[in-house]
């Protein structure tokens, strides 16, 4: 069995599971992820906001910026799913996360800039619910975190969110 440190440190065991862990391990596994999942949401708000501040004429001049996200984000990709062995390692694990959060928020800072203030505030508002929904799901789920379950959860509290928030802002006359 694994040692407390190696799940958290990177280093990895083909034949290790976290659903064969300790509870503790578990715990510092569900820590570790959200951890990162927080600083990826904080980065990617960040950059997004900085792109979205930007005058119109000068996001049209850097159209490129936008290619150049797309391809980073399509390249950061392949490389985590084609060479698992490298994008498990320190330090290149954390950096192919960052290549591929900060070409995420340059990409959505783009996407974000074309739309209404309110809109924006909608989609963050509903990402922000469904991302506690699966915080409580996974701290209070007894099954493993990795099989189909998250994504049906994650799924069906998406879509019940949008429908109590469309029957909420109808309600307030809003469309």
């Amino acid at each position: 069995m694994n040692s407390l440190s190696e799940p958290l440190a990177g280093g990895y065991d083909e034949e290790f599971s976290i659903k064969d862990a300790t509870m503790e391990v578990r715990r510092g596994f569900v820590r570790k992820v959200y951890g990162i999942l927080c600083a990826q949401l904080l980065l990617t708000v960040v950059v997004a906001g900085c792109i979205c501040r930007m005058d119109k004429t000068v996001l049209i001049a850097n159209q490129w910026m936008m290619g150049v996200s797309l391809v980073v984000t399509f390249g950061t990709l392949i490389a985590m799913a084609c060479c698992r062995d490298f994008a498990r390692k320190f330090p290149a694990n954390y950096l192919l996360l960052f290549a591929f959060t900060a070409a995420e928020g340059v990409a959505i800072g783009f996407l974000s800039a074309q739309y209404t203030s309110a809109s924006i505030l909608w989609a963050v508002g509903l990402t922000g619910i469904i991302f506690l929904w699966m915080t409580a799901y996974a701290f209070t789920t007894k099954t493993d975190f990795t099989g189909y379950g998250p994504y049906l959860f994650a799924a069906l509290s998406g879509m019940c969110t949008i429908g109590l928030g469309i029957f909420v802002m109808q309600m307030f006359g809003m469309e």
